[in-house]
């Protein structure tokens, strides 16, 4: 059984949460060096929890009004999170938002994801402006509910 739940919302502007069964361990947003993912950094932080944790990664999907090379981009962030977290041996299983918001009766409205994530998290001061770290906070929600 898993002692911490991780949840990756994907992408430059994303987040990963980990939870375990008293509340959060650690949230941070998507580090960046030179504009790019840093890899290097997203790995440091999850091997401390490489042998106890489970994680749910949102599936990257096609959105609309996105430019091609956005969604390049989003494609190569959302395989290199797999990539780490496979050469970590975290277990993981991917999941359409429809699926986790459903859970949390939301939509694709960002400001109802931050609402909820402050809701079930009022010690974790989220702005508006990120909706990445309130959505990694409700998957990785949904995985300690779920899993």
């Amino acid at each position: 059984m898993s002692k911490y739940f991780i949840g990756i919302d994907p992408g430059k502007k994303g987040a990963i949460a980990i939870l375990d069964k008293k509340g959060i361990v650690l949230v941070f947003d998507c580090p960046l060096c030179e504009k790019e993912i840093d890899l290097q950094a997203i790995s440091e932080e999850l091997e401390a929890f490489k042998d106890s944790a489970f994680c749910l990664i949102e599936k990257a999907q096609a959105m609309p009004k996105q430019g091609v090379t956005s969604m390049f981009n989003y494609g190569t962030g959302y395989g290199a999170y797999k990539g780490i977290l496979t050469a970590l041996k975290i277990p993981f299983q991917e999941i359409r938002p429809q699926v986790w918001k459903k859970e949390f009766n939301l939509n694709s409205t960002k400001g109802l994801s931050v609402q909820t994530a402050r809701q079930l998290f009022p010690k974790e001061e989220i702005r508006n402006a990120q909706d990445g770290r309130a959505e990694a906070l409700l998957i990785a929600e949904y995985a300690r509910r779920k899993m």
